[in-house]
């Protein structure tokens, strides 16, 4: 944890960092150098091959894409539905639980949809619904016709 922690320090310890200021990124050797920097200094022993991290490359530029948007200062925030750093006050309110339902809540997102707009969508979804419905009781008759011919072969 140790390593883990002085190399995270070092490479992406503040937000004049190039690669937490650069959201478009896609660099891939880059990343791929410095998740290979990263494993090395937290794994030596078994070597990290390129074809792994050229794979993870993506997901990890995903990762860094979700921690700028949700931290653009490269400094931690309460994001609400996240993470909350809690005071002692705020624990001793809860009572001393660290239950992170009690801290973080949830995220209510608007659609923009008004009601109406809502209950179109709704009952073209329905519709879609009932339909694939239909298709899938085929498809299982169908499937039933063949396995019993099948059967009586």
């Amino acid at each position: 944890m140790e390593k883990l922690y002085k190399f995270a320090d070092k490479q992406l310890k503040s937000k004049d960092d190039k690669f937490w200021k650069d959201s478009k990124l896609r660099d891939f050797k880059k990343i791929t150098d410095l998740l290979n920097d990263f494993h090395e200094v937290i794994n030596p022993a078994m070597p990290l091959e390129f074809k792994t991290l050229e794979k993870s490359a993506p997901y990890w530029l995903h990762q860094i894409d979700w921690l700028q948007e949700r931290f653009p200062d490269a400094a931690y925030d309460d994001v609400i539905g996240l993470c909350k750093l809690a005071t002692l006050e705020d624990i001793k309110e809860q009572d001393y639980s660290l239950n992170p339902g009690r801290y973080v809540g949830v995220v209510i997102e608007e659609d923009g949809m008004t009601e109406e707009e809502f209950g179109e969508e709704i009952l073209i979804l329905h519709q879609r619904l009932q339909g694939l419905d239909a298709k899938s009781l085929d498809f299982q008759q169908l499937i039933n016709a063949n396995l019993n011919s099948f059967i009586d072969n």
